[in-house]
């Protein structure tokens, strides 16, 4: 019989076996022998008639050294000569009855410990497994699964969700079977890959297009694809984020990809046709109006602009930054048809409230997001003082003033620079200043 089987319990087979088991149900303190008391009781629990006479009668005519206790060998002429066959078959029952509770129980135990050394053991050999695996690069981490994903634009959200379906054994790991389930699963399409993409922003409700929020996190998106953050992503650049995603989307995934996104089919993603991608409109079946179009542009803009500007403001460079916003601003006035009256640039961070030279702030341009506004604050909710700004009117003229037009009007048209240029990284921006 297998040792992880239950083992029945065998009754006793002779007389000995008998006896020794009789011995053992009335001796219940252990001690190796049965005293009165101990023998008494189980006279009563069998409902013996005048038991105590009974006890009296079986010791004086058992109990040969006369000590009130009965030894295995008293005992056995006791049970085996000295009794009627119908007690002794009663006490036998009660016997066998009791040692068999007591066998599966502890039978019950042995198995239990089996099973908890076998689980044991097994952890151990899963642990030893796991060891190895880690050791040859075929399990990934939680943290590193995540920041591998949050590397090429996935949300924190949305990666942590992706390991926590491909974590089957809740073990804070992922294996390589597990991985590649996974990526069947989630990334096996460029289908998929851009519903990944998706999920890590939320539309406006009833809408095609982004809020601030979400567009700020495309544009982060787009910058991580861009590892040369040169403004654009080219054919290797996707295909890095599709390994990222799924190893096994080669080359002509990535060429499906491509053509999807590079609606102008010059070989590179920019900001506006990765946006369109993410929003899901097919710029190449129709256009989009030109209010929604300038809608959405300002969407870009101000989020590459903003994030250029945190960026130019950590690695120290915001003076060279906002000095190339200042001597941009020629462009933006000449398609305007606007007259850059003043022109005093006020540098930040702690710049000046009001204009030195005008006295005033009626139309000025935010460094921090680059829109001109004519109004007391940012058009687009800039905090005064960490950024600078340029003077471009000081005294209304009355007379073809931007006042005059609706904020939502600046929203959408009042982007003071490039915002093909804003693509590129800070350092890229003012290289190419220089030039």
């Amino acid at each position: 019989m297998a040792e992880d089987q239950p083992r029945p319990y065998q009754g006793p087979e002779n007389i000995e076996d008998e006896s020794r088991l009789l011995f053992a149900f009335f001796d219940t303190d252990k001690d190796g022998k049965v005293s009165r008391e101990e023998l008494q009781q189980k006279l009563l629990d069998i409902g013996v008639e005048n038991f105590a006479r009974k006890v009296e009668s079986i010791m004086n005519g058992s109990d040969q050294n006369g000590n009130g206790m009965f030894e295995y060998t008293e005992f056995w002429r006791w049970i085996n000569q000295g009794k009627s066959t119908e007690m002794k078959n009663e006490l036998l029952a009660k016997a066998v009855s009791e040692a068999k509770v007591i066998w599966d129980e502890s039978d019950a135990k042995r198995l239990d410990n089996l099973k908890k050394a076998g689980d044991k053991a097994e952890k151990e050999a899963e642990k030893v497994q796991k060891a190895a695996q880690r050791a040859a690069g075929e399990r990934v981490s939680k943290d590193d699964f995540i920041d591998a994903k949050m590397a090429v634009g996935v949300s924190r959200q949305v990666a942590a969700g992706m390991f926590k379906q491909g974590d089957d054994d809740g073990d804070g790991e992922i294996s390589k079977q597990e991985l590649t389930w996974l990526t069947n699963d989630q990334a096996a399409s460029v289908g998929q890959v851009k519903e990944v993409f998706q999920s890590c922003v939320a539309k406006e409700e009833g809408s095609s297009s982004y809020d601030e929020a979400a567009m700020n996190d495309i544009v982060a998106t787009f910058k991580s694809w861009d590892v040369d953050g040169d403004g654009t992503i080219s054919c290797d650049e996707l295909g890095r984020v599709l390994v990222a995603l799924n190893p096994q989307l080669g080359e002509k995934s990535m060429k499906l990809l491509m053509g999807e996104i590079d609606t102008n089919g010059d070989g590179e993603v920019d900001i506006h046709e990765f946006v369109a991608w993410m929003s899901g409109e097919n710029t190449k079946k129709k256009k989009m109006k030109k209010k929604a179009k300038e809608e959405q542009t300002s969407k870009i803009a101000c989020a590459m602009h903003k994030q250029r500007a945190a960026e130019a403001r950590d690695q120290n460079l915001q003076p060279q930054f906002e000095e190339l916003q200042h001597k941009q601003l020629k462009p933006f006035f000449e398609a305007k048809k606007l007259t850059n009256v003043c022109n005093t640039f006020y540098p930040g961070p702690g710049s000046a409230k009001i204009c030195k030279e005008c006295n005033d702030k009626h139309a000025w341009i935010c460094h921090g997001c680059g829109f001109i506004s004519y109004y007391d604050e940012c058009i687009n909710d800039c905090s005064v003082g960490t950024f600078g700004w340029t003077c471009v009117q000081g005294k209304c003229p009355k007379k073809k003033c931007g006042c005059k037009k609706k904020p939502d009007f600046w929203q959408r048209s009042g982007f003071s620079q490039d915002v093909g240029r804003c693509s590129a990284t800070v350092s890229k921006l003012i290289e190419a200043g220089k030039s």
